[in-house]
Formats: C-alpha cells, structure tokens, sequence
C-alpha cells in the first residue's frame, strides 16, 4: 500500500492498489476497516502507519463543530435573519430571549451544546 502524507506527517491519501505520486510504501495492516475510516489520523513511523488517538480527538471534535454549524445555519439564521416588521412586533422580554438564544448560536462551537429555543419561536 501507498501512502501521501500532509505537512506534519499523517496520511492525506492512499491507494491499496497501485501508485501515488509522490507516494511511500507503506507496510498493511490488520484491520484495513479502521484505517479506511480513519485514515487521516495515521502517520508513519519507521513505515509502518500509526493510528494517533490525539489527532482522532481533534477531527472528531472538528467534525461536531462542523455539524453545529449547519444546524446554526438551519435552525437559527432563518429566523434571525428576519425583517424589521417581525422584530418590531416583539415584546421586550421576546428579544432578550431572542438575543440570547442567538449569542449562544455564536458560540456554540466553543461549548457544543445547542440551545434551547425559546418557546414561543
């Protein structure tokens, strides 16, 4: 198997069959399920492939944040993004809970929980 890797060293692409350009051989593995899968989170080491647990944890959370945002683009930018005539017809209370529930939009990639919608949205 051939490998090519990024920058730092993981594994940016493969081909089990055949050549890369620029690729390195590259020893197999036992469980080629889990490298498919999870390819990006191994690097070579004296070639053989090393799966890093770290780098795992820093896509994974990469790959929750993304999710985050399309939810954010689909359950909250609709409603925000609506006319001054709707904004004015809410009360006092309503747009602080409207602000906050948003603010908390803002930052949902920095604490991954979504926020509650007002009830009355």
């Amino acid at each position: 198997m051939q490998v090519y890797l990024d920058e730092q060293g993981y594994v940016n692409s493969y081909a089990i069959l055949g050549t890369l350009t620029n690729g390195i051989e590259v020893n197999d593995l036992k469980d080629m399920n889990h490298f498919q899968e999870h390819y990006q989170s191994y690097k070579v080491v004296e070639g053989n492939l090393v799966f890093d647990d770290a780098r795992e944890s820093i896509a994974e959370r990469e790959s929750i944040k993304q999710e985050l945002r399309n939810r954010r683009a689909v359950e909250c930018f609709p409603i925000i993004n609506r006319g001054q005539l709707w904004y004015e017809s809410l009360d006092g209370q309503q747009r602080n809970e409207l602000r906050e529930w948003y603010n908390n939009w803002l930052k949902v990639t920095e604490t991954l929980k979504v926020p509650e919608k007002p009830v009355w949205l």
